[in-house]
């Protein structure tokens, strides 16, 4: 499942989800700051989930095939959770992420 909401000018936001477990990615529209984790929601009406936005670097590639040209493709990115993204047409990927240890 997949959920997007913009954040009101105090920082609030609101997405309504069914219960279950979440990869919650959050980057700011300006700077280099972002939040990537897990969020399991209960059944309940109502909870709240701060998301704290760190320090973030960009991180960006291009995926390829054997012989060296760029294709479409699907790159996880595994640290606190796992975020996927998905390559452009010239095999163009990037993410801004928080500090920490990756694996692709």
């Amino acid at each position: 499942m997949a959920a997007a909401t913009a954040s009101a000018a105090n920082g609030s936001y609101a997405v309504s989800i069914a219960p279950g477990t979440y990869v919650v990615y959050a980057s700011r529209a300006v700077g280099s700051a972002a939040f990537l984790g897990t969020l399991t929601v209960p059944h309940a009406s109502t909870m709240t989930f701060g998301v704290p936005l760190l320090p973030a670097f960009q991180l960006s590639g291009v995926t390829t095939d054997p012989s060296g040209t760029p294709v479409n493709a699907t790159v996880n990115v595994t640290g606190a959770a796992t975020l996927s993204l998905r390559s452009d047409a010239r095999g163009s990927y990037s993410a801004l992420l928080p500090g920490g240890l990756y694996s692709l």
